[in-house]
């Protein structure tokens, strides 16, 4: 054999055994990949199991979730409903829509929600009302709280919508509301009351104003009714003027008679005197 061919052996060989080394190398990382996607399997059929145990759990609690709570959570909508106008309201849903019925001292308060008519989409609450009469198809409902006569005006006819529960911060919100209202419109009543009584103690100040002129200046109605008093057909202040005047023409006539009585005393005087002298030249 040449020395090539011997070289050659040797390549051969050398490179068999590498080979071997290759394929037991690659059987190993092919055991090792099988390895882990047999546990990676296993984990996930683990996780999905859990998963799947986890939403039948979930499903449990929603159901025991919706028996507990759905009778606090019910809603009506599009239920006709006609104001009776004294507070009370009759709709078109009973006991066979599932309107439930008081028992006992035990209220059935029904939150009601009117059409908003500047918005066709939307909706008002009107009231909180007690749940008083239920029959088959139809049911009374009474408002509670504060509630005023234009208030119950303004329930127009139509679709309107019932829950059983609002949360509690709402509750409350409206019942302080309610009680805001009552105190602000008592307090606006008691200052009508104030201002009407105002304004009638105004009108008879003005009627006794008017008749105070009346008095002093007189009536222009029974001005030229001579049958009655100056001081009721021209008033007082007519009628003092017409007092002083006459007053002053009754001085002027008592000092006239004065001075007339003066000069007649003078002239009585007079002649005294001058019957003296005659009588002193008389004979004795």
């Amino acid at each position: 054999m040449t020395t090539s061919g011997k070289i050659l052996v040797g390549i051969i060989i050398i490179a068999g055994i590498a080979g071997l080394l290759l394929m037991a190398k690659a059987a190993d990382v092919h055991s090792e990949a099988i390895d882990q996607y047999e546990q990676a399997r296993s984990s996930m059929e683990a996780e999905q199991a859990t998963l799947a145990k986890n939403e039948a759990e979930i499903s449990r609690v929603n159901a025991n979730y919706d028996q507990l709570i759905q009778r606090w959570y019910q809603k009506w909508d599009d239920v006709n409903t006609v104001s009776n106008g004294d507070g009370s309201i009759s709709i078109d849903a009973g006991s066979e829509q599932g309107i439930p019925a008081p028992e006992g001292n035990v209220p059935v308060v029904l939150y009601g929600f009117r059409p908003d008519p500047e918005n066709p989409d939307g909706s008002v609450f009107v009231k909180r009302f007690r749940v008083t009469d239920v029959q088959a198809k139809r049911a009374t409902l009474t408002a509670e709280g504060y509630t005023t006569e234009e208030e119950i005006a303004a329930w127009q006819p139509g679709n309107w919508r019932f829950w059983k529960f609002v949360p509690s911060a709402y509750s409350n919100t409206l019942t302080k509301l309610d009680a805001r209202r009552a105190e602000t419109d008592f307090l606006l009543e008691k200052q009508e009351r104030a201002v009407a009584q105002q304004e009638e103690l105004l009108t008879h100040a003005k009627k006794m104003l008017d008749n105070r002129h009346l008095e002093l200046n007189g009536n222009p109605e029974l001005e030229n009714n001579q049958s009655l008093p100056i001081e009721i057909r021209l008033g007082l202040i007519k009628a003092i003027e017409e007092t002083q005047n006459q007053h002053l023409t009754v001085l002027q006539e008592v000092d006239q008679l004065r001075r007339d009585i003066k000069e007649t005393t003078d002239e009585i005087n007079a002649l005294l005197d001058e019957n003296k002298e005659l009588a002193a030249r008389l004979p004795q």
